[in-house]
């Protein structure tokens, strides 16, 4: 059984016929295109805000599909089905962005389950987000130089390319 897990990323840029779209397209689990023109492919800045916001929606797509399926291999071995298990949708508000996957939640445990938890990851209460320490890191060193919710809001989905993601 493996133990550990390969992160791989590979970016590709080729010319096409495609024609020019607006914002990247999903083309499988991670994996996103974004078909830009000519113009913009050849501006250093156009081309690498493409680039960023291409990476940074594959990036969230693939990171919720693993914590999706880290939820299901936990569900799976406390519960031994995922029949028996609740799905609740789970938030993440990270620096990569906001996500949001479904986790499996046993919600019968058996007394021989000893300490295990009914979710894989920390319990969130109504409408809370889990937020990473890369989100924290960002959020409070912007945050207490520039001391405007408003200003730090604006910088963190700038940075992570997701327009209006934090309220």
């Amino acid at each position: 059984m493996a133990n550990n897990y390969k992160v791989k990323v590979q970016v590709e840029i080729a010319a096409c016929g495609d024609d020019v779209d607006d914002a990247p397209t999903k083309s499988g689990v991670g994996a996103f295109e974004h078909v830009i023109s000519a113009e913009q492919a050849h501006s250093i800045d156009a081309c690498e805000q493409r680039l960023l916001q291409t990476n940074y929606a594959a990036l969230r797509d693939a990171f919720a599909h693993h914590l999706n399926a880290v939820s299901q291999q936990y569900a799976l071995g406390v519960a031994g089905s995922l029949a028996e298990c609740e799905v609740k949708p789970y938030r993440v508000d990270g620096e990569i962005g906001r996500i949001t996957f479904d986790t499996y939640w046993v919600e019968e445990i058996e007394e021989t389950a000893d300490d295990k938890a009914k979710c894989a990851f920390p319990t969130l209460h109504a409408q809370e987000w889990y937020r990473t320490t890369g989100f924290k890191e960002v959020a409070l060193v912007y945050g207490s130089v520039e001391k405007s919710y408003r200003k730090t809001t604006a910088l963190i989905n700038r940075v992570r390319h997701q327009e209006e993601a934090t309220p």
